[in-house]
């Protein structure tokens, strides 16, 4: 166990630091920063036949139409849900995330299709010619 005041991780957080800081150092001039966009570009829209070729005319208008509009006021908090008899028997369904699962009984039989189904099944016609080695070969 270590005692209590120990500086053992000291030296690995200042050489990290140290590390951080001279990368940063070396890379001053590759980051932007951040600066506020100027009015001209944020107020701007398309006009003439750019607004046709990128077709936001529609959006152009709905934009316009909402100018100034403000939201309806409050909100109500804490409201919750009221849960129907169909969401509460979903709920008890639920178990872990996913629906209650059960298998077919034992009594049934394990094949899928029922013998002499397979034949009725419209399989790909190829599977029948997989019993001839020669099916596939290419003909000269």
């Amino acid at each position: 166990m270590s005692p209590v005041g120990d500086a053992g991780m000291d030296l690995p957080q200042k050489n990290s630091l140290s590390q951080g800081t001279q990368y940063l150092n070396i890379h001053k001039g590759q980051y932007g920063g951040s600066a506020p966009y100027p009015t001209a570009v944020t107020d701007s829209v398309l006009t003439g036949p750019m607004i046709a070729a990128a077709r936001t005319g529609p959006l152009d208008a709905a934009m316009s139409q909402i100018q100034g509009m403000q939201d309806g006021g409050r909100r109500r908090k804490g409201r919750k849900m009221r849960m129907t008899k169909k969401m509460r028997k979903m709920m008890r369904k639920m178990r872990g995330g996913a629906m209650e699962i059960s298998g077919s009984p034992i009594s049934q039989d394990s094949m899928l299709l029922p013998a002499g189904m397979d034949k009725q099944a419209a399989l790909n016609y190829e599977w029948s010619m997989a019993k001839d080695p020669n099916a596939f070969a290419p003909k000269a």
